[in-house]
């Protein structure tokens, strides 16, 4: 159960950066707790209720974004991603991994803290909605919380990108949005042909709206044009 002071997890492998982050971040109430070891990850998160984790994508293998995707569909802990690079690709990328924010190193601590009081918020709407599991007669979306709530009170997290894309086509129920207005939104107007990210973040969408509704295909392929939300029997709660 998440407690008042944030209690946060950094998984970062340059145990200088730890300490700064712990010398910026303890004074003022949270609760840090720092791991090396990769391998142990997935076990404390899902043992764990964190407020937030911070992934560095300077861990070995490559591992950062592939452990920000499992992370993300484990739990509604808000995922901050730390990088040497300040890489637009690379952000987008950990964007539709599921992080709900990326910063650059060397970090600006309280550009941080603020954005991340915010998250919080959000994370601790989420779990109280979690709290109060029980059957309800519709499912919903929470645009400002990021997350998808199922007919049986299950809390669904959802990354900012995916998110975006469902407000939109929420927005135009019935109406087709083109892929260029959703490349757009997402900021990948002159993505090269080819480029497949904007279809497997629907595809992640469908699998998350067919667990939230119960219902297929509540988001239809209009051939050579975009995407089309299709308005159902009963109207989602939207919010």
């Amino acid at each position: 159960m998440l407690k008042d002071q944030p209690r946060v997890l950094l998984i970062e492998p340059d145990i200088a950066q730890a300490d700064s982050f712990g010398r910026f971040f303890t004074p003022r109430g949270w609760r840090v707790e720092h791991i090396v070891n990769t391998e142990s990850v997935l076990n404390q998160v899902d043992e764990e209720s964190y407020h937030l984790v911070f992934l560095s994508l300077s861990l070995q293998d490559d591992q950062g974004l592939n452990l920000c995707q499992q992370i993300r569909y484990m739990c509604s802990a808000g995922i901050v991603i730390l990088h040497e690079l300040d890489d637009p690709a690379e952000r987008v990328l950990a964007y539709e991994q599921g992080a709900d924010a990326y910063f650059v190193k060397p970090i600006a601590y309280r550009e941080m803290l603020s954005y991340c009081k915010n998250l919080i918020q959000r994370v601790e709407t989420a779990f109280e909605a979690e709290s109060a599991k029980g059957l309800t007669e519709e499912w919903s979306f929470s645009f400002e919380h990021k997350i998808l709530t199922t007919l049986s009170g299950d809390v669904l997290s959802l990354s900012h990108n995916e998110s975006l894309v469902l407000q939109m086509l929420m927005n135009n129920v019935n109406e087709p949005l083109s892929r260029e207005r959703l490349l757009t939104a997402l900021g990948r107007r002159n993505s090269r042909p080819g480029d497949r990210s904007l279809d497997m973040l629907v595809s992640k969408l469908r699998t998350k709206l067919k667990q939230a509704s119960g219902e297929d295909n509540m988001i239809m392929s209009q051939y050579g044009h975009g995407y089309i939300f299709k308005k159902k029997t009963k109207t989602p709660a939207f919010y």
